[in-house]
């Protein structure tokens, strides 16, 4: 069955058609250095050298937009015009010379796949250069792993070292936009260890692994993918432009070993979500230190406004757990009522990067009716929903959601609730502008997900795996469907 999962990318360099031109020789495709190894900056006529030739290219396309260049590589900053600072760079690495190699391009590059065993086998540690780690599928046929080089880049071996759980049969694939696949090579693994296909040599932003068959009962598993092709080395780079991570400037802070009557400063944090989320206002970010926050009901009534929400988040690099200390696997008839263990009652308020569990009730919920925002939330064993959200102008993205909607485990319930619920707040009402996507909902003894009095929505890149109702239900309109992948 097909599946896909989407991300997005860092800008990097471009392979230009005036490159594309040149490739009777090898050097040609030198600027396919979205890889780790050096490239010459300014060598626009690919010889493995800055010279007068490059000087001359440059300075008569000078002033142009790229796309409109004789030699659109004349624009060596890929800022889409030649200007000054192709100039300068040009003239920076003026009389250097490079050597051309064949070099390794897709070690620490984005990835992806089809599906996860865990989260100590995750896709990124199969292009990390460690050989100790590796990827892990689920136990099936039909899995994929994909990375993403960041622009058109010239590949023609690959080596993957192969975990016991090997592929009895793969292909190799390339793609220019991360949908539309060409198999470059298909090829076998009979036991663990180094395997090198080899094929002519292709251009290709996204490369996957389309995994056919499994050589054992477990899935598929690889410690290390490695792709080679041309580069030049012998020079120091231009450096590839990336995002630079944001700070998140933490307003108040929430410990375990915090007090309410504290100010909620890093040194003096605050104990409750509750407390803290009423201290804060418009715009400002409480940051909840780590650990587990037991039997803990977080209700927030105040909220932020439109551009200056209040957000309710995890401390940048540490797991906090909301766990509500219910056993939903053998409880059953609990309590019902519309709230969860973390409730929202105000509008613009971002809940983020939270592990919510064992709720007698939903884990998030939010009746806010405006701007919520439920982002990389972790939400699992809820008698109800796993997240409920009641809004409008919402966005819910990225987060993980199985065993869910307990109140029916084993089908014990005539009726149960699901795991992501979007919807007005009030009957008669009608809720706008919603977005659900790329969330991974799983094992759920209900729907997967019920959007319900939606006009103006969108559920995309979704990934529902063993809903025991119906995967998605939808009573809105004006709505988008797309890239959901259901199995």
């Amino acid at each position: 069955m097909k599946r896909y999962l989407g991300m997005e990318t860092a800008q990097a360099w471009r392979l230009t058609a005036g490159m594309m031109a040149l490739a009777a020789v090898a050097v040609s495709f030198y600027v396919l250095g979205t890889s780790r190894a050096a490239v010459l900056p300014g060598d626009i006529n690919s010889d493995a050298r800055v010279d007068v030739v490059d000087l001359s290219i440059l300075l008569s396309n000078y002033g142009k937009p790229a796309a409109q260049a004789t030699n659109p590589a004349a624009d060596v900053n890929a800022s889409g015009t030649v200007d000054i600072t192709d100039l300068s760079i040009l003239l920076s690495n003026f009389g250097k010379t490079g050597t051309v190699e064949i070099v390794e391009k897709a070690q620490g590059r984005p990835v992806t796949a089809s599906s996860t065993e865990a989260s100590d086998v995750a896709p990124q540690f199969a292009n990390d250069g460690d050989l100790s780690t590796r990827w892990s599928s689920e136990y099936a046929n039909n899995q994929w792993w994909q990375v993403d080089l960041g622009t058109s880049t010239a590949v023609e071996r690959l080596e993957i070292t192969w975990e016991g759980a090997f592929a009895a049969s793969y292909q190799i694939q390339g793609s220019a936009d991360g949908a539309t696949f060409t198999t470059l090579a298909t090829d076998s693994a009979t036991q663990e260890g180094l395997k090198t296909t080899s094929f002519s040599r292709a251009s290709t932003r996204y490369l996957r692994v389309n995994l056919l068959t499994r050589g054992t009962q477990f899935g598929f598993s690889f410690y290390e993918f490695k792709a080679f092709g041309p580069g030049v080395a012998g020079a120091t780079p231009t450096p590839i432009p990336s995002p630079s991570p944001q700070p998140v400037a933490c307003s108040l802070y929430v410990a375990t070993s915090g007090n309410d009557g504290n100010p909620g400063t890093l040194a003096s944090p605050k104990r409750t979500l509750t407390n803290a989320s009423s201290a804060a206002s418009a715009g400002q970010t409480v940051c909840v230190r780590g650990g587990t926050y037991a039997h803990e009901r977080v209700t927030v009534t105040k909220g932020g406004t439109s551009g200056s929400p209040i957000t309710l988040r995890n401390y940048p690099g540490e797991t906090v757990v909301y766990d509500g200390q219910t056993d939903t696997v053998n409880a059953s008839n609990l309590w019902y009522s519309d709230n969860g263990l973390i409730s929202v009652h105000a509008p613009w308020v971002t809940i983020e990067g939270f592990e919510v569990k064992n709720s007698a009730t939903h884990c998030i919920w939010n009746q806010g009716e405006n701007g919520a925002v439920v982002r990389n939330n972790k939400t699992h064993h809820c008698y109800m929903n796993g997240i409920d959200v009641q809004s409008s102008n919402a966005l819910i993205e990225g987060n993980e959601l199985y065993s869910t909607a307990m109140n029916n485990y084993n089908n014990r319930a005539s009726t149960w609730a699901g795991g992501l619920s979007a919807g007005p707040s009030r009957v008669g009402v009608i809720a706008n502008n919603v977005t659900v996507q790329n969330n991974y909902i799983h094992e759920i003894w209900g729907e997967g997900i019920f959007a319900n009095r939606l006009d103006g929505f969108k559920i995309q890149n979704n990934r529902i795996r063993n809903a025991h109702s119906v995967s998605i239900v939808t009573e809105s309109v004006n709505g988008l469907i797309d890239r959901n992948f259901i199995w």
